[in-house]
């Protein structure tokens, strides 16, 4: 782990470092449910969606990390620099024509993708090299 980036309605999240390849992940910790000791189905459909999603404009599940206890659970994921909101919060100057076409392109694309699945996202990335990737 490298630090910690946020906090969703699954879990914590934080930067880290994946020790095979080098690059630069979300680990994402998949909170417990409590009243089973095991995880929530809502986190588990979560993961199943995820394992089987491959689209550019989709965050990709990489893999699924299992500690000695369930309470260790942990999903690596693609790492997206930013999030759409804090991109346009912090801008120099507004998009240019272009680009607005262009990012509406990838949204659209990545949403065509998931509702053709009956998939509906909650969350807009930017990954770091300024393609559009949607989290589920």
């Amino acid at each position: 782990k490298l630090n910690r980036v946020g906090e969703g309605t699954y879990g914590i999240v934080y930067r880290a470092k994946d020790t095979k390849s080098g690059q630069i992940v979300a680990l994402k910790k998949v909170r417990t449910d409590d009243r089973s000791d095991g995880i929530s189905v809502s986190a588990f459909r979560e993961i199943h969606v995820l394992l089987n999603l491959r689209h550019d404009n989709v965050v990709e599940l990489r893999e699924v990390a299992v500690g000695r206890a369930l309470d260790n659970t942990f999903l690596v994921m693609e790492y997206c620099e930013q999030d759409l909101a804090s991109l346009l919060d912090n801008m120099q100057a507004p998009f240019s024509e272009a680009q607005v076409k262009c990012i509406l392109l990838q949204l659209l694309r990545g949403l065509h993708f998931l509702h053709s699945r009956f998939i509906v996202h909650r969350d807009l990335k930017v990954h770091s090299h300024s393609s559009i990737h949607l989290a589920l």
